[in-house]
C-alpha cells in the first residue's frame, strides 16, 4: 500500500513535475471531481484508464454548472468537517 508521503514521489516519477498544481488526498468518498477556478467536472469512474481498454466499458465525464461546482468545493473545504484531509502537497 502506498503511504501518503509517497504520492509526491509518484507524481514526480510520472513526469508531472513539469506542471504546477496542488494535490489533496481526502478520506473515502465515491464520486471523483476535477474542480478548478475555471470549471467543475464529474469523473464518474475516476481517473483510472486501463492499459488495454475494452470498447464496451466507457465512462462519461460531465461538466458541472457553477452552483454545483461551488457546492462540491465547499464540501471539501477543511472547515466544513464533511471530509477529512489526510495529505496535501504541491507538485512543480
Amino acid at each position: 500500500m502506498v503511504q501518503f508521503k509517497d504520492w509526491n514521489a509518484r507524481f514526480k516519477q510520472a513526469g508531472w513535475n513539469q506542471f504546477n498544481f496542488e494535490v489533496f488526498i481526502w478520506d473515502d468518498f465515491h464520486d471523483r471531481y476535477l474542480i478548478s477556478d475555471l470549471c467543475g467536472i464529474n469523473l464518474a469512474y475516476g481517473y483510472d484508464a486501463p492499459i488495454n481498454p475494452i470498447p464496451s466499458q466507457t465512462t462519461t465525464w460531465t461538466r458541472l454548472d457553477r452552483e454545483v461546482r461551488d457546492k462540491i468545493q465547499r464540501e471539501f473545504d477543511q472547515v466544513s468537517n464533511v471530509h477529512k484531509l489526510h495529505y496535501r502537497f504541491r507538485v512543480h
